[in-house]
């Protein structure tokens, strides 16, 4: 059988999104167990740059494999899922270092821009997730520090379109 490659779609990203209005009133994705490989990663920036989003962070989630087994097969009796057994959970593991860590360490070492943060997930869920929202509230706190640069920067410039841009509607005097 065929491994299936997966690549990010506007389908994908949609149904990704991470407590959008709720906890931040704009769109914030998390997008879990992406890019898998350098396929998923061109594709990714072939999509997102025309989609006006920008990219905030990585987040790695760091756990050891046997921790990860016990996981998956203590989910597998209940899950139903075919593939929650010792021998597809390695076939899982050996991708991931063979096909994701390459582009966990791309990232961390080309893109300056696209900050990668390592959480211990050998952890009880609650405190993994605590530690997730912690950080992902981190990465939108500097990306609301570089709207407003940029719109200070509009304001200097007198660069009008590009302030419209950057604010609601409501916020222009007609």
């Amino acid at each position: 059988m065929d491994a299936a490659v997966a690549k990010p779609s506007p389908g994908t990203v949609a149904r990704s999104e991470y407590e959008r209005e709720e906890r931040y009133g704009a769109p914030i994705f998390l997008i879990d167990g992406f890019p898998r490989n350098f396929d998923n990663l061109q594709g990714w920036c072939d999509i997102m740059p025309h989609s006006g989003t920008s990219l905030l962070g990585t987040l790695v989630f760091d756990c050891p494999v046997e921790i990860l087994q016990q996981r998956i097969l203590s989910r597998g009796e209940t899950s139903g899922r075919t593939d929650d057994n010792l021998v597809s959970a390695k076939k899982r593991f050996d991708t991931f270092v063979e096909q994701t860590c390459p582009v966990v360490e791309a990232l961390e070492r080309e893109v300056r821009e696209c900050k990668t943060v390592h959480i211990d997930g050998s952890n009880g869920l609650e405190e993994v997730w605590m530690a997730t929202q912690d950080i992902m509230d981190g990465f939108v706190t500097n990306d609301v520090l570089s709207a407003n640069s940029d719109l200070l920067t509009a304001i200097r410039n007198e660069d009008w379109e590009g302030y419209r841009a950057l604010v609601a509607p409501d916020m222009i005097s007609n």
